[in-house]
Protein backbone atom coordinates (compact mmCIF):
# COMPACT_ATOMS: atom_id res chain seq x y z
CA UNK A 1 0.00 0.00 0.00
CA UNK A 2 1.33 3.82 -0.96
CA UNK A 3 -0.54 5.05 1.38
CA UNK A 4 0.96 3.36 4.06
CA UNK A 5 4.49 4.26 3.17
CA UNK A 6 3.67 7.88 3.65
CA UNK A 7 5.23 9.81 6.71
CA UNK A 8 7.62 6.72 7.55
CA UNK A 9 10.43 8.56 5.35
CA UNK A 10 11.84 11.39 7.78
CA UNK A 11 14.03 14.23 6.66
CA UNK A 12 15.55 16.29 9.69
CA UNK A 13 13.82 19.75 8.98
CA UNK A 14 16.53 21.68 11.43
CA UNK A 15 19.72 22.15 8.93
CA UNK A 16 17.48 22.65 5.76
CA UNK A 17 15.25 25.57 7.38
CA UNK A 18 18.04 27.31 8.18
CA UNK A 19 19.49 27.04 4.61
CA UNK A 20 16.28 28.57 3.45
CA UNK A 21 16.49 31.02 5.64
CA UNK A 22 19.68 32.04 3.86
CA UNK A 23 17.74 31.56 0.48
CA UNK A 24 15.47 33.94 1.36
CA UNK A 25 17.25 36.90 0.99
CA UNK A 26 19.67 36.12 -1.80
CA UNK A 27 19.49 35.97 -5.35
CA UNK A 28 20.01 32.15 -6.11
CA UNK A 29 23.77 32.12 -8.73
CA UNK A 30 23.17 30.61 -11.62
CA UNK A 31 24.08 27.07 -10.80
CA UNK A 32 21.99 23.67 -11.02
CA UNK A 33 22.72 20.94 -8.53
CA UNK A 34 22.34 17.30 -8.69
CA UNK A 35 23.07 15.20 -5.65
CA UNK A 36 23.20 11.50 -5.56
CA UNK A 37 24.87 8.42 -6.69
CA UNK A 38 26.75 7.98 -10.05
CA UNK A 39 24.60 5.39 -11.15
CA UNK A 40 23.14 4.69 -14.70
CA UNK A 41 19.10 4.34 -12.56
CA UNK A 42 20.01 7.88 -11.48
CA UNK A 43 19.66 9.05 -14.75
CA UNK A 44 22.62 11.05 -14.47
CA UNK A 45 24.10 10.31 -17.78
CA UNK A 46 21.28 11.95 -19.73
CA UNK A 47 21.44 14.92 -17.41
CA UNK A 48 25.44 15.69 -18.40
CA UNK A 49 24.30 15.49 -22.37
CA UNK A 50 20.76 17.17 -21.75
CA UNK A 51 22.67 19.92 -20.04
CA UNK A 52 25.83 19.81 -22.61
CA UNK A 53 23.60 20.59 -25.53
CA UNK A 54 22.04 23.45 -24.03
CA UNK A 55 25.43 25.52 -22.21
CA UNK A 56 25.96 27.34 -25.54
CA UNK A 57 22.61 28.81 -25.24
CA UNK A 58 22.98 29.46 -21.66
CA UNK A 59 26.89 29.99 -21.49
CA UNK A 60 26.72 31.39 -18.15
CA UNK A 61 25.14 28.61 -16.12
CA UNK A 62 26.71 25.82 -14.71
CA UNK A 63 25.77 21.81 -13.55
CA UNK A 64 27.33 21.28 -10.01
CA UNK A 65 27.40 17.33 -9.21
CA UNK A 66 28.14 15.98 -5.65
CA UNK A 67 28.44 12.11 -5.35
CA UNK A 68 29.94 9.61 -6.81
CA UNK A 69 29.69 5.79 -8.20
CA UNK A 70 30.06 2.98 -10.75
CA UNK A 71 30.16 6.36 -13.63
CA UNK A 72 32.68 8.00 -12.29
CA UNK A 73 35.39 7.38 -14.53
CA UNK A 74 32.54 8.19 -17.58
CA UNK A 75 31.76 11.35 -16.04
CA UNK A 76 31.28 13.91 -18.63
CA UNK A 77 34.64 16.46 -18.45
CA UNK A 78 32.91 19.95 -19.57
CA UNK A 79 34.12 23.74 -18.50
CA UNK A 80 30.62 24.22 -16.75
CA UNK A 81 30.08 20.87 -15.26
CA UNK A 82 31.63 20.63 -12.28
CA UNK A 83 32.21 17.32 -10.55
CA UNK A 84 33.23 17.65 -6.49
CA UNK A 85 32.98 13.76 -5.89
CA UNK A 86 31.55 12.60 -2.67
CA UNK A 87 30.61 15.19 0.32
CA UNK A 88 29.66 14.98 3.81
CA UNK A 89 26.57 16.50 5.36
CA UNK A 90 27.67 19.15 6.87
CA UNK A 91 30.06 20.40 3.63
CA UNK A 92 26.64 20.49 1.51
CA UNK A 93 25.10 23.52 3.27
CA UNK A 94 27.70 25.90 1.07
CA UNK A 95 26.08 24.21 -1.96
CA UNK A 96 22.24 24.12 -1.19
CA UNK A 97 22.63 27.95 -0.18
CA UNK A 98 23.26 29.41 -3.66
CA UNK A 99 22.33 26.86 -6.21
CA UNK A 100 19.20 27.89 -8.12
CA UNK A 101 17.47 25.00 -8.66
CA UNK A 102 17.49 20.95 -7.51
CA UNK A 103 17.46 18.29 -10.30
CA UNK A 104 16.40 14.78 -9.78
CA UNK A 105 16.58 12.94 -13.36
CA UNK A 106 15.94 8.94 -11.60
CA UNK A 107 15.00 6.38 -13.92
CA UNK A 108 13.49 4.83 -10.90
CA UNK A 109 13.48 5.95 -7.31
CA UNK A 110 10.69 4.25 -5.19
CA UNK A 111 10.55 7.89 -2.78
CA UNK A 112 13.67 10.11 -2.69
CA UNK A 113 13.94 11.67 0.78
CA UNK A 114 16.54 14.24 -0.83
CA UNK A 115 13.69 15.82 -2.55
CA UNK A 116 11.75 16.31 0.80
CA UNK A 117 15.00 17.71 1.83
CA UNK A 118 15.43 20.10 -0.82
CA UNK A 119 12.06 21.58 -0.91
CA UNK A 120 12.43 22.80 3.08
CA UNK A 121 15.45 24.15 2.10
CA UNK A 122 13.49 26.06 -0.57
CA UNK A 123 14.98 24.99 -3.58
CA UNK A 124 12.85 24.99 -6.82
CA UNK A 125 12.70 21.65 -7.74
CA UNK A 126 13.32 19.68 -11.63
CA UNK A 127 12.65 16.10 -10.87
CA UNK A 128 11.55 13.09 -12.80
CA UNK A 129 8.15 11.13 -12.84
CA UNK A 130 9.78 8.23 -11.55
CA UNK A 131 10.15 9.49 -8.09
CA UNK A 132 7.47 8.92 -5.76
CA UNK A 133 8.27 12.05 -3.37
CA UNK A 134 7.41 13.88 -6.52
CA UNK A 135 3.63 13.47 -6.32
CA UNK A 136 3.94 14.96 -2.77
CA UNK A 137 6.47 17.63 -3.04
CA UNK A 138 6.36 19.28 -6.77
CA UNK A 139 3.31 21.59 -7.86
CA UNK A 140 4.45 22.01 -12.05
CA UNK A 141 5.05 25.04 -12.95
CA UNK A 142 4.76 26.72 -9.22
CA UNK A 143 7.77 25.06 -7.72
CA UNK A 144 9.60 23.36 -10.53
CA UNK A 145 8.80 21.05 -13.60
CA UNK A 146 8.59 17.55 -13.42
CA UNK A 147 9.25 15.42 -16.98
CA UNK A 148 9.82 11.81 -18.11
CA UNK A 149 13.70 10.96 -18.76
CA UNK A 150 13.19 12.04 -22.68
CA UNK A 151 11.43 15.28 -21.68
CA UNK A 152 14.57 15.92 -19.63
CA UNK A 153 16.17 18.26 -22.13
CA UNK A 154 13.26 20.43 -22.68
CA UNK A 155 12.00 20.90 -18.82
CA UNK A 156 16.25 21.92 -17.90
CA UNK A 157 15.28 24.65 -21.27
CA UNK A 158 12.24 25.66 -19.55
CA UNK A 159 13.64 26.67 -16.01
CA UNK A 160 17.01 28.02 -17.67
CA UNK A 161 14.45 30.45 -20.05
CA UNK A 162 12.18 31.61 -16.74
CA UNK A 163 13.17 35.06 -15.75
CA UNK A 164 15.31 36.16 -13.05
CA UNK A 165 12.56 36.59 -10.18
CA UNK A 166 11.14 33.04 -10.56
CA UNK A 167 13.50 31.03 -9.06
CA UNK A 168 13.30 32.71 -5.44
CA UNK A 169 9.29 32.59 -5.93
CA UNK A 170 9.62 28.51 -6.59
CA UNK A 171 11.82 27.88 -3.95
CA UNK A 172 9.37 29.91 -1.35
CA UNK A 173 6.56 27.79 -2.77
CA UNK A 174 8.70 24.61 -2.46
CA UNK A 175 9.53 25.56 1.21
CA UNK A 176 5.68 25.72 1.98
CA UNK A 177 5.21 22.21 0.64
CA UNK A 178 8.13 20.71 2.23
CA UNK A 179 7.33 22.64 5.68
CA UNK A 180 3.74 20.65 5.68
CA UNK A 181 5.67 17.57 6.33
CA UNK A 182 7.70 17.93 9.80
CA UNK A 183 8.13 15.33 12.43
CA UNK A 184 5.08 16.23 13.95
CA UNK A 185 2.99 14.78 11.29
CA UNK A 186 5.16 11.81 11.26
CA UNK A 187 4.33 11.09 14.91
CA UNK A 188 0.93 11.79 14.17
CA UNK A 189 0.24 9.65 11.44
CA UNK A 190 2.12 7.44 13.12
CA UNK A 191 0.14 7.08 16.12
CA UNK A 192 -3.17 7.01 13.54
CA UNK A 193 -1.62 3.79 12.14
CA UNK A 194 -0.70 1.98 15.34
CA UNK A 195 -3.97 3.20 17.13
CA UNK A 196 -6.04 -0.16 18.51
Amino acid sequence: GQKLATGFYCADPGPFEKIHEIRKNRQPSKKLLYIGRYLDVKGIQELWSAFERLSDDFSEWELHCIGTGDLWDKRTIHPKIVHHGFKQPDELAAHLEDAACFVMPSKKEPWGVVLHEMAIAGLPLLVSGQVGAAMRFLEYGKNGFSFDINGLESALRSFLSLPSSKPLEMGEHSHLLGAKDHPDVWRETLSKLIAP
